[in-house]
């Protein structure tokens, strides 16, 4: 059985009957990222800027290496979510992300403004199969785990020069209860991550 969503093409990597594993980063919390300030929002790592939400028990966290691109080049982005419980937590971590705040089949959410105005995406119907406990990711406390992607690749490869914000979060509380049949599915959502984009 498969349900079929709304998905930006893009990737090559699209592996729409099962999870693709290849992009799938599993890290140490201390690795990834270091404090710049106390209030832990925004953070340097080497030329990169990391962006993170304060949220329980789920914290959504970004990553651009290069927050100011040519027209035309990868805008590469690295997202990750950290368990900040005390237990062990099961996430989706399908490697996609959906431009529809309300699509039930996906929980990676992204969105692009250029000022005020969204900009467009381009998007195809894919199918995606069931989803159980085997396809979860256990993620143990203070853990995180993430997957790279190029916003050029998931929709939106007609970005000319500007200033853009690229809009990210999670909600896996919006899933299909009958295409997620996976009982451990941790149900809730982040806040959302402003990332700001120039290109020149």
């Amino acid at each position: 059985m498969h349900a079929e969503g709304m998905l930006c093409k893009a990737s090559k990597e699209t592996d729409p009957a099962g999870q693709a594993e290849s992009g799938l980063l599993a890290i140490e919390q201390q690795k990834l990222y270091r404090p710049a300030h106390r209030r832990e929002k925004t953070m340097i790592r080497q030329s990169g800027v990391i962006y993170q939400t304060q949220d329980q028990p789920v914290r959504l966290i970004a990553w651009v290496e290069h927050p100011q691109v040519r027209e035309g080049a990868s805008i590469e982005v690295t997202i990750a979510l950290q368990n900040r419980s005390q237990s062990q937590l099961y996430l989706d971590l399908f490697p996609h992300l959906t431009p529809f705040a309300d699509d039930p089949h996906f929980p990676f959410t992204i969105a692009v403004r250029h000022g005020e105005q969204p900009v467009p995406f381009k998007c195809i119907l894919i199918r995606r199969k069931v989803v159980s406990d085997a396809d979860l990711s256990p993620i143990a406390s203070g853990m995180l785990a993430g997957f790279s992607f190029d916003v050029r690749r998931v929709g939106y490869d007609e970005l000319p020069r500007g200033s853009y914000q690229i809009v990210l979060w999670y909600d896996s509380a919006r899933l299909s209860r009958a295409m997620f049949k996976a009982k451990r599915l941790w149900r809730g959502r982040t806040s959302r991550l402003e990332i700001p984009i120039e290109i020149i």
